[in-house]
């Protein structure tokens, strides 16, 4: 039992760590940039929206952002499908068209044994499904890239930004 808190204690440091180096490494670079190029001086605030998961929350992710004038806003558990932009965005298309592509293949699939004869006994094996999944991830990327305005309406939507 020792050993298995030993293990969940290091891989929870991991998480920290990662989102943190994450932090420093693309969203600390990605709102420096955004300031440039909307020539906003640097001292300007920013703000980042998470959910309320561990890694998110430590002192010393706390210190760095604050350190350049990055606000934190969490969104309570079980309300970012209402309050997250991302998810009332991207995040929501991309289920949306990943939900449907599984549910019209599965369809089909039954349709087709149900046409046949056959017993329903579709094969879910990751050989089989995996080649299609990474078919629909591009087509609901291809969703999303052709409507840039989603995600202004993500942020509309979660009240963030005005209309």
């Amino acid at each position: 039992m020792f050993s298995l808190l030993l293990i969940c204690l290091k891989y929870v440091t991991l998480i920290f760590c990662f989102f943190f180096r994450y932090v420093e490494k693309v969203i600390l670079p990605y709102i420096e940039h955004v300031k440039e190029e909307c020539d906003l001086p640097l001292k300007q605030h920013a703000l980042c929206i998470f959910d309320v998961f561990k890694a998110h929350q430590g002192e010393t992710l706390r210190k760095l952002l604050h350190k350049n004038n990055v606000h934190m806003v969490y969104v309570p558990a079980s309300c970012t499908d209402r309050l997250q932009p991302l998810d009332l965005s991207i995040n929501a298309t991309f289920k949306h068209h990943m939900k449907a592509s599984f549910e019209n293949w599965y369809a089909s699939q039954v349709a087709s044994l149900v046409k046949d004869g056959k017993p329903v006994d579709i094969d879910l094996r990751l050989s089989v499904v995996k080649p299609l999944h990474a078919k629909w991830l591009l087509n609901a990327c291809q969703k999303v890239e052709n409507d840039p305005e989603m995600i202004k309406r993500g942020w509309e939507q979660a009240g963030i930004l005005l209309k």
